[in-house]
């Protein structure tokens, strides 16, 4: 996978499980079944959606069963709880759009 031989998305993402593993001082890597994934905009800001965002146009995909967090964000009643709205567009939009 390092050597990208299953694509970017995956080459990068070991690269980056692997830094964390040696920041933590990690001796090995272990077989999953089911991950969970931060992918809340209110949680992991601008950088995180950014790195979201480059995953998907790289076309990462979830190979094992994969849960995230529950959202800070009701979409059906944005308006109505008086959440912000910067940070719902920013959560309902795709990559590469312009909205």
């Amino acid at each position: 996978m390092l050597k990208g031989e299953m694509g970017e998305a995956p080459r990068q993402a070991l690269e980056l499980q692997l830094e964390v593993g040696e920041f933590y001082g990690a001796e090995w890597l272990i077989p999953v079944s089911k991950v969970h994934m931060m992918g809340d905009v209110e949680v992991m800001g601008d950088g995180g959606l950014g790195f979201m965002r480059r995953m998907a146009e790289l076309g990462a995909r979830c190979v094992v069963n994969t849960t995230t967090n529950a959202r800070c964000l009701d979409f059906d009643y944005v308006e109505r709880l008086n959440q912000d709205a910067e940070t719902t567009k920013k959560a309902t939009s795709r990559p590469g759009s312009t909205t």
